[in-house]
């Protein structure tokens, strides 16, 4: 006969346990109310649990907001303080300005193309001075990017050409601590 395993019970409940008789109808009866029960206390705290990490949840969450918001709020402002000061050499795409406390990065809005996902067929016929050639023909985005441009929100090449296949994605300004 195979032994009870009596791990995570107290003295009291192992004592308790052994009380039980299961040799009548009336005792198996006993004994079938008792596992319903038990049930019931299962799921009444499963269910106590989860509004309980719903509860934590929805404190944290409301927390967070509030934090993210007063961020958002000196992110706000350190980036017009970037902006509007004019002693601030800016490069092409960004101003910065350093404090004993980090950096402030102001990146400026712009605008990147995105990378198409052309069939070999196509690379070859319409970019193939740009293929990298491996076991796959696949477009060498760095080298065809250099001769591409961007003006009024389209991709042209060298040559003026419109180069419908590459869009355009509008990226917006961006400040950072670094």
């Amino acid at each position: 006969m195979q032994e009870f395993d009596y791990t995570n019970l107290t003295e009291e409940e192992v004592q308790e346990l052994n009380t039980y008789q299961y040799n009548s109808d009336l005792n198996l009866e006993n004994a079938i109310e008792r596992v319903k029960e038990i049930n019931n206390e299962i799921e009444r705290l499963e269910e106590l649990g989860k509004q309980k990490i719903q509860q934590i949840k929805d404190t944290v969450d409301a927390k967070v907001s509030k934090l993210s918001k007063k961020k958002e709020w000196d992110m706000f402002n350190l980036a017009s303080v970037i902006d509007n000061d004019t002693t601030i050499k800016a490069t092409k795409t960004q101003k910065k300005k350093e404090f004993l406390s980090g950096t402030v990065v102001r990146k400026f809005a712009s605008e990147k193309m995105i990378k198409p996902e052309l069939t070999e067929e196509v690379i070859v016929e319409k970019f193939n001075d740009y293929k990298k050639e491996k076991t796959v023909v696949e477009l060498d985005w760095a080298e065809l990017k250099k001769t591409l441009e961007i003006k009024n929100g389209k991709v042209f090449n060298k040559y003026g050409e419109l180069v419908e296949v590459v869009k355009v994605e509008s990226v917006p300004a961006k400040t950072e601590i670094k």
